[in-house]
């Protein structure tokens, strides 16, 4: 019995065995089925099944009058679909690199920028050629995983094309940062990274829609199963004149280019303008020149076309209306002037003897005019002061009414702070100075640095020494001189509207502020800057020689000294005088004085903009 027992216990050992695999395996084969079947029947479907996103058709940037000047095309993007597209084969990456021309090291970084989405086409290259497209579809059985994709581009309608560059910003990738703000971006998503792109993205991008695809083993479509159509982007309506906004870029550009050529100019190359209506804040043109070209930023060459822009000393990505802080020069002397009468130490009719000196602390000025051998203008008022850009009259008179004074008015009219206009990035404050400021500047440095002197009085009293300010700036305090006081914020954008045309926000000037001064004060002012455009004095008088008298333009020339390069120049005026429309202002960058470098392009702008308004003549 005993060796009975001793023959059939492997018999049992083996049964016992078996059972116990058969029941590992039930239960597993229940497990898979059972717990983990809809998992992988999600994974078999998602093999033959795609979910592929519609881009959305971005919104259109339209001017004024409704002339495109950001709309939409169709391009074709070179995609693949992870899980078929296999990253470890170097044969698949280097046939796929050849076609598009991309190096397989620049593809397995377009991957890794997507890493995380499994599910959806990684766009690897956009835009591309017809003959990409062509080599594409030609060897597609050759390339698992690739798709050519069909999307929505931004493109800027000729012969507009490009205008307004720094207003309408670009496309970029979206960031990390952008990424993590809002999901419902991906990973090689483009959105506006500067401009208004940038500002109005969130009404511009539209909402994608959705397809589904069944494919083959290869990843390639073959059929469609549905699709959720995607809904375009808003329309912005702007302020902007196209017409007006070519032809200031025009008259800016072919200034700075011919400075740029001179030897006696070797730092030229950067500029500014700006066209208000002063009645509104609206703004009708806003150049900085140099511009770039917005198509390139997000086209096929973005990546050199961008390092390009970096390398450029004359900085093109730099929006100088906005973002660039430059000392006003004698267009600042306006502000001085209603500083000086509201502090009581002239009145517009105070007699003031002009030698062309000023003396403080032991240190003597020496205004523009003396050593140019010009006769002394002798005995003037503060009219006459503005017309002839008098600086002893300033540096004098400025001294009495003090830096607080001056600072105050400076406030008033916007300056030291950002004038609040939407547009990315935002708008620089500019510096006004005064004691204060300055003790807390220099609170590391000994007390006689932090003291405040009468000599930088004198040096802001002509727009100079620490105060600095935007080109935007000036055509808003320039709008308040216009409005006799009354100055709105500068506005970009006039309507928002739906896919079908309906308009969902209409945007209403808005008051930014209001300078109180007696009329006598005004016309005072005013009267001085017809002067510096038609007096026989008047440091603007060459540049609008001839320039009909109708239209009465008020401005003022300024000239800003830089240590060691040759000056900068500004314009500011406004025009009819009486009754003021329009407000433009002109900066060059070490280009010249202010009368022979930008006036005579404000006078080709005014030209432009009243030609426009009457109709007299058709501009490109």
């Amino acid at each position: 019995m005993a060796r009975a027992r001793e023959e059939t216990r492997p018999v049992r050992t083996l049964f016992w065995v078996t059972a116990i695999v058969f029941v590992v395996l039930s239960l597993r084969l229940w497990y898979l089925q059972v717990v983990r079947g809809p998992h992988f029947q999600e994974l078999a479907v998602s093999n033959r099944l795609r979910q592929l996103p519609i881009p959305a058709p971005r919104g259109e940037i339209l001017d004024r009058h409704g002339r495109p000047l950001a709309t939409i095309r169709s391009s074709f993007t070179a995609s693949v679909l992870p899980g078929r597209f296999d990253p470890t084969d170097q044969d698949l990456l280097q046939r796929f690199g050849e076609l598009i021309h991309m190096t397989p090291e620049e593809i397995l970084e377009a991957l890794r920028t997507a890493d995380g989405y499994a599910y959806e086409p990684i766009r690897i290259k956009r835009d591309l050629t017809r003959a990409e497209v062509i080599s594409l579809e030609e060897h597609r059985d050759e390339l698992p995983g690739v798709l050519v994709e069909q999307e929505p581009a931004r493109t800027y309608p000729k012969p507009e094309g490009a205008l307004a560059s720094h207003v309408l910003g670009y496309l970029g990738p979206v960031t990390p940062e952008q990424l993590r703000q809002d999901p419902t971006y991906r990973p090689t998503d483009l959105v506006g990274q500067t401009g208004l792109e940038a500002t109005y993205e969130a009404f511009l991008r539209g909402r994608p829609g959705r397809q589904a695809l069944e494919v083959n083993a290869l990843g390639r479509p073959v059929q469609v199963l549905g699709r959720e159509l995607p809904i375009p982007g808003h329309n912005l309506v702007l302020t902007l004149d196209a017409r007006l906004q070519a032809a200031v870029e025009q008259a800016l550009h072919a200034q700075v280019a011919e400075r740029a050529a001179s030897s006696r100019y070797p730092d030229a190359g950067g500029g500014a303008a700006i066209v208000m209506d002063p009645r509104t804040g609206e703004i009708l043109a806003m150049v900085s020149e140099p511009g770039f070209d917005p198509e390139r930023m997000s086209g096929r060459s973005r990546a050199e076309y961008y390092a390009a822009l970096a390398q450029d000393r004359r900085l093109p990505l730099l929006n100088r209306v906005t973002q660039a802080t430059y000392q006003p020069g004698s267009a600042f002397k306006p502000i001085t002037a209603l500083a000086i009468l509201r502090s009581g130490a002239a009145t517009p009719r105070t007699p003031f003897y002009a030698d062309g000196y000023a003396r403080t602390g032991g240190l003597v000025k020496t205004d523009w005019w003396v050593p140019l051998g010009i006769p002394s203008p002798g005995t003037i008022s503060l009219t006459e002061a503005i017309t002839q850009s008098i600086n002893d009259y300033f540096w004098e008179l400025g001294a009495q009414a003090g830096i607080e004074a001056i600072a105050r008015e400076a406030r008033a009219f916007g300056f030291g702070r950002s004038t609040g206009i939407q547009l990315h990035p935002g708008d620089r404050p500019g510096l006004v100075p005064d004691p204060a400021w300055k003790a807390q500047r220099f609170a590391d440095r000994p007390p006689g640095d932090r003291r405040w002197f009468e000599s930088e009085t004198m040096d802001v009293a002509i727009g100079q020494g620490f105060l600095t300010v935007t080109p935007l700036q000036m055509a808003q305090a320039f709008a308040a001189l216009a409005n006799r006081g009354a100055y709105y914020r500068p506005q970009l954008v006039r309507e928002i509207r739906a896919p079908g045309g309906e308009v969902v926000q209409t945007i209403e000037p808005e008051l930014a502020g209001r300078v109180e001064a007696p009329r006598a004060w005004w016309e005072a002012i005013i009267d001085g800057m017809e002067g510096v455009v038609r007096g026989p004095r008047g440091t603007a008088r060459n540049a609008f020689a001839g320039f009909p008298r109708e239209y009465r333009v008020a401005g003022k020339t300024g000239s800003v000294e830089v240590p060691g390069k040759e000056v900068h120049g500004w314009f500011a005026g406004f025009a009819p005088a009486d009754r003021p429309e329009v407000v433009v202002v002109v900066f060059i960058e070490h280009g010249g004085g202010g009368g022979s470098t930008a006036a005579p392009v404000a006078r080709a702008i005014f030209e432009a903009y009243f030609a426009l308004q009457e109709g007299r003549r058709a501009l490109p």
